[in-house]
């Protein structure tokens, strides 16, 4: 399932993502707080790079999504952070 959410969402993530460094939570956090959508989940995608069997970091990836209106992709995350962490 992670494969799909990766190779459904990786396309759209690529272009303009932070410095590879960065986890991105501190950014991606301010980004949805401000609403900004694209940002938040640029953020979230580097984040879960990194921190991949983060539920939390699941959750905000797929609110992030279903801003876009990436439905698809937003339940993929959704049901993956359900996965990880089921109670």
């Amino acid at each position: 399932m992670l494969g799909r959410i990766i190779g459904a969402t990786a396309r759209r993530v690529r272009r303009g993502m932070v410095a590879p460094g960065s986890n991105g939570i501190v950014a991606a956090n301010r980004h949805r707080d401000a609403a900004r959508w694209e940002d938040a989940a640029k953020g979230y995608w580097l984040a879960l790079d990194r921190f991949p069997k983060r539920a939390d970091l699941w959750v905000q990836y797929g609110h992030a999504l279903k801003e876009l209106r990436d439905f698809e992709a937003s339940e993929r995350a959704y049901r993956w952070a359900a996965e990880l962490a089921p109670n």
